[in-house]
């Protein structure tokens, strides 16, 4: 978490988005602490971005909003990812995505 406006028990602090929520928010749960539930604004986060194929992920944006997916490979000149997005089209799509439109997905 980016911002100090939720407390500064939040600053700094590592997340794990639990459900998006409307546009341009998610509910994430604190790694530390009490383990707060919070529901915030994107603009608060930062996202994590694996760089290993076959590492699972969330897509936070587009089409496949709120769907899991894997890596298939990372262009770090780019900034881009390509993931295999889980029941898309009955059996999976391969889609090309920004760093920011994914987030590691904590099992």
């Amino acid at each position: 978490m980016v911002t100090k406006d939720l407390g500064a028990q939040y600053h700094q602090k590592k997340a794990v988005v639990l459900k998006t929520v409307g546009e341009y928010g998610a509910v994430i749960e604190m790694l530390t602490g009490d383990r707060a539930k919070v529901k915030v604004d994107e603009a608060h986060l930062e996202t994590v971005v694996p760089s290993k194929a076959g590492t699972a992920v969330l897509v936070l944006r587009g089409v496949y909003r709120g769907r899991k997916a894997s890596i298939v490979s990372v262009d770090v000149e780019r900034e881009r990812l390509e993931v295999a997005v889980e029941n898309a089209d009955a059996g999976g799509r391969t889609v090309r995505l920004r760093f920011d439109d994914v987030s590691k997905l904590v099992s």
